[in-house]
């Protein structure tokens, strides 16, 4: 079965970035075989701080390596280039399995060997029959207030079984998938690429920043006074939902935390801005960029754990492009800074919707030169 592109044209008018979602692009007969074959496969778990999922590479002549070979004959990757206007070489996919409590967190595929991401909606079947929840694709645009939230949810793909969805790898193709709260999402995921399979071997990030650490900064008398805070409530659909409160830069907590962060830089710092954060299950936030618009002058951001207890599957992380995690706080008292370069960064707290029983409390303090 061909797989029918649409028109450039088309293609590139999509918003918020150049997609498409092209339905029914599997016949019933190879896409039950495609299932089929996800049940024999050795799955391995991939969880770290972007994704939590189960991944599997394809095996040689089973029905996934056959649709990549269909996927990039020479016809086929002419038709792939003339989509995006550069030629192609080849097709890498990879089989993937979110189940409850799975998700993949807000990130680009930006990559200078990527040029086209394909995801195939395999299936959405469980044993026992239990119907899938959440897991849709999500793809993001920048919202036009330039709040302290400045990207969101601009539409939701659902996952059905037997269609493609392609979008352009850049650094403005912003995507996630939801966590999947029921059920169980089976898909294939890769990318059109401009040289032969660099993947796994010559995967390049840009030189990364300097980052400090300090393993318990703050004890527990001084994280118990910081918790009696009283906190607002942020729930704007789609922007992030979370408590918080703004912090004073002479509160002497804020203080040492301005002291050790330019000891650890070996720079005299002011506080440009000073935040508390708390989240429960399922909640999150997400900054691209929009702190440096605000506060030009900032040259470094630090991340304070101030929780009474351990946070599980909590997650706090930097990305530049494609992307790369810098540092996240591992135990209560935890500091980590860094030093903001140029570049593209994505920052983020989640909490999966999965740790009933957890809340995570975050300082964030942006830091000028003094």
């Amino acid at each position: 079965m061909t797989l029918n592109l649409p028109a450039p044209a088309e293609f590139h008018r999509a918003l918020p970035f150049p997609h498409a979602v092209i339905p029914d692009a599997i016949a019933p007969d190879e896409l039950a075989a495609l299932a089929r074959e996800f049940e024999t496969l050795t799955w391995q778990p991939d969880h770290n701080d972007l994704v939590m999922a189960l991944m599997a590479p394809p095996p040689p002549g089973g029905a996934i390596a056959q649709l990549i070979e269909r996927w990039q004959t020479p016809e086929q990757l002419a038709r792939w280039s003339a989509l995006i206007g550069e030629p192609l070489v080849g097709l890498v996919l990879s089989a993937w399995q979110y189940t409850q409590g799975c998700y993949l967190l807000p990130h680009t595929d930006a990559d200078p060997h990527r040029r086209i991401a394909v995801v195939v909606h395999v299936s959405v079947d469980s044993p026992g029959g239990v119907a899938l929840a959440g897991g849709a694709l999500r793809l993001f645009e920048q919202a036009s207030d330039e709040g302290p939230d400045s990207w969101r949810i601009h539409s939701e793909i659902p996952t059905k079984p037997g269609s493609v969805v392609i979008f352009e790898a850049s650094e403005v193709a912003l995507h996630a998938v939801g966590e999947v709260t029921a059920g169980r999402r089976l898909t294939l995921a890769g990318w059109l690429l401009t040289s032969p399979d660099p993947v796994m071997t010559t995967r390049v990030s840009p030189p990364l920043p300097p980052v400090h650490v300090a393993a318990q900064l703050l004890g527990d008398a001084q994280r118990n006074e910081v918790r009696q805070t009283q906190l607002q409530t942020r729930d704007v659909a789609d922007q992030g939902r979370y408590q918080w409160a703004d912090l004073a830069p002479t509160l002497p907590v804020v203080r040492e935390i301005s002291a050790w962060a330019s000891a650890a830089l070996t720079r005299p710092l002011r506080v440009v801005r000073a935040r508390l954060l708390r989240l429960s299950a399922g909640d999150y936030t997400l900054h691209k960029d929009d702190v440096a618009q605000r506060h030009p002058d900032e040259i470094a951001h630090a991340i304070v754990d101030v929780s009474a207890e351990a946070h599980g599957q909590a997650i706090a992380t930097w990305h530049r492009k494609p992307y790369a995690v810098l540092a996240r706080p591992q135990t209560p008292g935890d500091a980590v800074v860094v030093m903001r370069t140029p570049g593209v960064y994505l920052w983020q707290h989640y909490v999966p919707k999965a740790c009933v029983d957890v809340a995570v409390w975050r300082l964030d303090i942006g830091f000028a030169e003094a």
